[in-house]
C-alpha cells in the first residue's frame, strides 16, 4: 500500500470514528428527547380527547360534563398523576355546591377541639347532603393565612381565634376525611391577593404580607386600610403558585378554587413603579391591558401547577362582566376560551329575576354567550339574599327564588350551581331566619322532583 493510500484509509477511518462519536453523544440524546416528546404529546392528546368527550354533554342530556366521571357512578379509574399521587379527584357531571367561607369556619372552630370540630362538620355535611350537595368550596386561605399547617402562611385567625396560633388539629385534613367518606368533593378556596382588611387587628408578625410590607419593595400595597399583594410582582405570582403547590402536594384535593379578589383598585398609583419599569424596558401595553396580563400570568401559572397534580382549577368571578374586565382586570372571556387558564367557571350571578339592571336569566345567558363548551359553567347563587332587599322586594316577597334559579340552571343546560354561603341557609341571622327556612324547604322540594 502506498503512502498516499494509507493516508486516505486513515483519514476515512478517522471520519468514521468521529461520525460515530457525534451520533452517540448527540443523536442518542435527540432520539430520547423525541421519544419523550412524543409520549408527552400522546398524553396531552389523550387528555384533550377525554376532556372534549366529557364536555360534550352528560349521559342524560341535562348539561355539560364536568369531567369524565358520570354523576350516576362512583367508579373511577386509578392512575398516577404527573406528581406521582394516586388520588383521583372526585368530579361530577352536574355540580351541586356550597361555599364554606371563613365566616362559617369561625362558627365551627371557635373554642372547638378536634372532637368538637369533627362533630360540627359532620353536621355540616349532613345538612349539605339534604340538598344533594356533592361539592364544597372550602375557604382555606382567606387572608394570606391557612386553615391547615403551612410552611408559607401562618395559621388563620379563623382556625384558632388568633393568627399564627396552632388550633391543635388540621381542619382541612378533617374536612377532606369526612367529606370523602360521604362521596363529597372538596375544592380548596383561596383569596390570591388579599392579606387583610385591617392589618393592626389580627395579622401576626410572621405573616409574609407584613414582612414584605416592611421591606417596602412594592410587593404589598395598602388600599382603603387593607393590605393586598401586588399582582404586578413576579414574587407574588410565585408565592401564590407555591401555596397552591403545597396544598396539592400535601392533600387529596378535588380542586383549587379562586374567588373574585384580583386587582383591588383602579388607582394608577397602586403599581405605578412596576408599570414605569415595564414601559422603560420597551413595553407598549396600556396600563389596563398590562394589568390584565399580570392577572393572566397568575391564572396560567396556577393552572400549570394544578395540572401537574391532575387537580381541576376553577375561578368564581364577579357576576358583572364589565366589572371583572375594567375594574378587577380579570379577562374572563380569555380564560374561558383559551386553553391553559381554567377548568371550570362559577360566576357570582347574585341577582333575582326582577333585578333592574342584572336580571338573573339575562345575566346567565350573557355568560353562556362567551363561555367555551370546554369550560363548564356553574351558576353561583346568592343564598345570603334570602329575606333581604336587593333594589326591590323580590327576596322579601318570594321565598322560592333559589329553587326557581336552580330550575333555570337546568333549563339553560349549565353544569350546575353553587350556593353562597352555608351559614346563610343553615345558620342565618335572626332577621332572615324565616325566609331562609322557606327558601331551604322550596329548594329541597324542587330538587326531589
Amino acid at each position: 500500500m502506498t503512502k498516499q493510500s494509507r493516508f486516505v484509509w486513515i483519514s476515512a477511518l478517522l471520519v468514521l470514528l468521529a461520525t460515530t462519536l457525534i451520533w452517540f453523544v448527540f443523536g442518542r440524546d435527540n432520539s430520547v428527547q423525541a421519544s419523550a416528546s412524543s409520549r408527552a404529546e400522546e398524553d396531552s392528546e389523550s387528555w384533550q380527547t377525554s376532556a372534549q368527550e366529557s364536555s360534550a354533554g352528560s349521559p342524560d342530556g341535562s348539561g355539560p360534563e364536568f369531567s369524565g366521571k358520570s354523576e350516576t357512578t362512583d367508579t373511577v379509574s386509578e392512575f398516577t398523576s404527573a406528581a406521582g399521587k394516586e388520588y383521583q379527584p372526585l368530579t361530577f357531571s352536574t355540580v351541586r355546591a356550597v361555599w364554606i367561607s371563613y365566616i362559617d369556619f369561625q362558627e365551627l372552630t371557635m373554642g372547638a377541639d378536634e372532637t368538637v370540630f369533627r362533630e360540627k362538620f359532620t353536621e355540616v355535611i349532613g345538612n349539605c347532603s339534604s340538598l344533594g350537595v356533592n361539592t364544597l368550596y372550602l375557604h382555606v386561605r382567606p387572608f394570606a393565612d391557612a386553615m391547615y399547617p403551612s410552611e408559607l402562611f401562618p395559621w388563620s385567625k379563623y382556625a384558632s381565634g388568633r393568627q399564627g396560633v396552632d388550633p391543635g388539629y388540621d381542619p382541612l385534613g378533617i374536612v377532606l376525611e369526612l367529606a370523602h367518606a360521604e362521596g363529597v368533593a372538596v375544592h380548596a378556596w383561596i383569596n390570591p391577593f388579599r392579606i387583610s382588611r385591617d392589618p393592626e387587628s389580627y395579622l401576626c408578625p410572621e405573616n409574609i404580607g407584613l414582612v414584605w410590607q416592611e421591606k417596602d419593595q412594592g410587593l404589598v400595597r395598602e388600599v382603603d386600610g387593607g393590605l393586598y399583594f401586588n399582582p404586578a410582582c413576579p414574587e407574588v405570582v410565585s408565592l401564590v403558585a407555591d401555596g397552591v403547590d403545597e396544598l396539592c402536594r400535601k392533600y387529596d384535593l378535588d380542586g383549587i378554587h379562586f374567588d373574585d379578589y384580583f386587582y383591588p383598585t383602579t388607582d394608577e398609583s397602586f403599581d405605578a413603579d412596576q408599570y414605569a419599569s415595564y414601559t422603560l424596558s420597551g413595553g407598549k401595553k396600556s396600563l389596563d391591558d398590562w394589568r390584565r396580563e399580570n392577572v393572566d400570568t397568575l391564572v396560567a401559572r396556577v393552572h400549570e401547577v394544578c395540572s401537574g397534580y391532575d387537580v381541576p382549577f376553577g375561578i368564581s368571578p364577579a357576576g358583572n362582566l364589565d366589572y371583572c374586565y375594567f375594574t378587577q382586570y380579570a379577562n374572563i372571556a380569555r380564560w374561558m376560551n383559551e386553553p391553559g387558564y381554567v377548568d371550570y367557571i362559577v360566576p357570582q350571578i347574585y341577582w333575582g329575576f326582577e333585578h333592574a339592571s342584572k336580571p338573573f336569566e339575562e345575566t346567565l345567558e350573557s355568560w353562556q354567550s362567551i363561555c367555551s363548551p370546554d369550560v363548564p359553567l356553574i351558576c353561583g347563587l346568592a343564598a345570603y339574599k334570602a329575606g333581604t332587599e336587593d333594589g326591590n322586594t323580590e327576596w322579601l316577597d318570594s321565598h322560592d327564588v333559589l329553587a326557581r334559579q336552580t330550575e333555570s340552571c337546568t333549563r339553560h343546560n349549565t353544569a350546575g350551581w353553587a350556593l353562597y354561603r352555608y351559614g346563610s341557609l343553615f345558620n342565618p341571622v335572626s332577621s332572615a331566619a324565616d325566609a331562609a327556612a322557606e327558601e331551604l324547604e322550596a329548594l329541597r322540594e324542587r330538587l326531589m322532583e
